[in-house]
């Protein structure tokens, strides 16, 4: 996070910030993620519990899409001061899901997929509004809860955002090499399987892809050890 401005004005950005973060209330997760079989609270209404209080407090928010040439995208999310001075939040970056295609079936009649550099704009759309949320959720300290129809009686269960479509922590890239050691496969084999399978380096793996190589190479071990 970078502040920007005369200590002053940076003074009251921060308590202006502080202002919003005590007032606002959590969204509340009423849209379905049929493949995660959970709920989440969509970007709409987050911005509608913010936006009345960001302008009683002299605040202007403002969120820039970026992308690379490893077709990452990012979001830097900037909190304007009526004063002048600024924050800016992030970057916040996901890896968008590559297509995948059938071209063919093994042995067990079960499909064969490969990975196609192609990223579909309903995909590209998609990660755009998840990182909007995340980066929104954060920077204002919410967090998604359940539907409750007496919330004044009945505690709601906060639900975490999920972080499967972010580039997977260093530390999660390190215990793949070591579970790909252990299944007989040296560094330069497993990051040459990926690469082949998601088209990115193995660094640039997002939570999800790396779950299901971790899925993959540990399922490898327990055959190993029969």
């Amino acid at each position: 996070m970078k502040v920007n401005g005369n200590p002053e004005g940076i003074s009251e950005l921060i308590k202006a910030l502080l202002a919003v973060q005590h007032e606002v209330k959590n969204p509340i997760a009423t849209s379905e993620n049929p493949y995660f079989k959970s709920k989440y609270a969509p970007l709409d209404q987050i911005v509608d519990l913010l936006r009345p209080l960001l302008t009683k407090n002299g605040l202007i928010m403002a969120q820039e899409v970026l992308s690379n040439s490893s077709q990452e995208i990012s979001i830097v999310t900037y909190l304007f001061h009526t004063n002048g001075c600024w924050l800016e939040f992030g970057p916040v970056t996901a890896n968008p899901q590559r297509t995948r295609v059938q071209v063919g079936v093994d042995e067990e009649r079960k499909p064969i997929y490969e990975t196609t550099d192609e990223v579909s704009v309903q995909t590209i759309g998609s990660t755009i509004s998840y990182l909007r949320r995340y980066a929104l959720l954060s920077l204002f300290n919410m967090a998604a809860t359940s539907e409750d129809d007496d919330a004044e009686s009945t505690m709601p269960e906060h639900q975490t955002v999920s972080n499967a479509l972010l580039i997977a922590n260093p530390k999660r890239i390190s215990f793949v090499l070591t579970l790909a050691k252990e299944v007989g496969l040296n560094e330069e084999q497993i990051r040459t399987m990926v690469e082949k399978k998601y088209n990115v380096p193995l660094e640039k793996l997002n939570n999800e892809q790396v779950d299901a190589l971790i899925n993959y190479l540990r399922s490898k071990k327990q055959e190993r050890s029969l």
